[in-house]
């Protein structure tokens, strides 16, 4: 094993660039082992792991002068308390990436089955486990939702003694949104749900409950009607939602 490593050889082998590692060692936070009398530096394979530590700190957001400031702290004490900060500040952004993932997921499944269904048939979907909701009492107000404030975790559910008659729109509702089960006061059951998908403007989405209570037999539902957006901003359709309608078979 080598005992020296010159500065191409040192960044090759640790994965950035020569002038990285100038400017490391001008700023003093890396600085070669030796400098010989024609001026080349040379580094030694422990450095790596200084080198290792750098990128992570910078990985978590941490400036080159704040890492530079923990490798000279000399009160082991405080240096402790600071790497037990970081580490608590990246167990919160492991947290934020795991809850973008879980959306992420939710919104590419939506569009991919979108995709596959399209807006023209009454489907039967499978929801394999409890979905938790937080409930809002909406009733008595208008229900003309606008999803751009709602999104896709929100939806509107109507209880079936409030759901309309003929071609009536119903006026009582509950906004639920999706939450996690701590938070969550209505459960959504699992089961098979008779569905369906439309294409709005605005001002039309409730317009396609009737038309949905035309289409199924009531009897053999059970359980509100939920009503919510589906994937408009990633479907890109201008002015217009992509809406589900959904109930419950018995």
């Amino acid at each position: 094993m080598k005992e020296e490593y010159t500065t191409g050889e040192f960044a090759r082998l640790c994965k950035l660039s020569k002038k990285t590692l100038f400017y490391y060692d001008r700023i003093d936070l890396i600085k070669p082992i030796r400098v010989d009398e024609n001026g080349y530096r040379f580094y030694q394979l422990y450095q790596c792991d200084q080198i290792s530590t750098i990128k992570l700190f910078q990985e978590i957001g941490l400036s080159l002068k704040e890492i530079k400031a923990i490798f000279r702290q000399q009160d082991l004490s405080l240096k402790s308390a600071i790497l037990h900060t970081q580490k608590a500040a990246l167990a919160d952004k492991i947290e934020e990436l795991i809850d973008m993932k879980v959306m992420l997921d939710f919104l590419t499944a939506r569009f991919d089955h979108f995709q596959e269904i399209g807006t023209d048939q009454l489907y039967e979907e499978i929801v394999s486990e409890d979905e938790q909701y937080k409930v809002f009492d909406k009733s008595g107000e208008s229900v003309s939702v606008n999803y751009l404030n709602y999104g896709y975790q929100y939806g509107v559910l109507f209880q079936r003694d409030d759901l309309p008659k003929g071609e009536e729109i119903p006026r009582h509702s509950y906004v639920f949104q999706r939450a996690k089960e701590e938070e969550a006061n209505f459960i959504k059951p699992k089961g098979v749900y008779l569905s369906k998908l439309y294409l709005l403007r605005n001002e039309e989405i409730m317009t396609c409950i009737p038309k949905f209570l035309q289409m199924i037999d009531l009897s053999k539902t059970e359980g509100p009607l939920y009503h919510e957006d589906y994937c408009s901003e990633v479907a890109g359709y201008p002015d217009k939602f992509v809406i589900k309608l959904s109930m419950k078979k018995k």
